[in-house]
């Protein structure tokens, strides 16, 4: 006698999330070119971009073994993220022209780009089965990541002919 049985698993969860964002940010950008004569300039150029995101609200959970069981399991959690960034950028340029209507250029460039990100979740819970496993009640996760960026570059053009001229750089 074979026999086949057929389990059919129903639960059904429901899960209700209302987030708020707040986002501000700025952008300042400073610069000065200056000619020191009609063939040579130098120049200096900054940049600063800031931007706060904030993130809050309540998530709230329930499961049931169908439509017409009470609940057996209910929990809310209040879900807080910051995300605060900074990048900062500068930029020395100078460009001499000389006889025979070569060019020399050097730029120096540094930046600082960085993050930090802030996520808290407290879960409360608000019914719970004797089954079904224990909450976390609290996550606390904090990340921070920076980079820093230094540059170096010069360049010189020497003109050979109306069609032709000689490049070299470093970087």
């Amino acid at each position: 006698m074979n026999s086949k049985f057929i389990i059919i698993a129903l639960i059904i969860l429901s899960q209700y999330t209302d987030l708020i964002f707040d986002i501000v940010g700025q952008t300042s950008k400073l610069g000065l070119d200056n000619y020191l004569n009609k063939n040579s300039s130098f120049g200096i150029a900054y940049t600063h971009i800031c931007n706060n995101q904030e993130k809050a609200g309540i998530a709230n959970f329930n499961a049931r073994r169908s439509a017409e069981q009470p609940i057996y399991s209910e929990a809310s959690t209040q879900k807080t993220l910051d995300i605060a960034s900074q990048n900062h950028l500068a930029n020395f340029n100078m460009q001499p022209s000389f006889k025979k209507k070569s060019q020399f250029s050097a730029d120096l460039n540094a930046g600082y780009f960085g993050k930090i990100i802030n996520n808290s979740l407290n879960t409360s819970t608000l019914i719970q089965d004797i089954n079904s496993e224990k909450l976390v009640p609290a996550l606390l996760n904090e990340t921070s990541t920076g980079i820093e960026i230094k540059t170096f570059k010069v360049d010189y053009c020497l003109p050979i002919s109306n069609i032709l001229k000689f490049e070299t750089g470093i970087k």
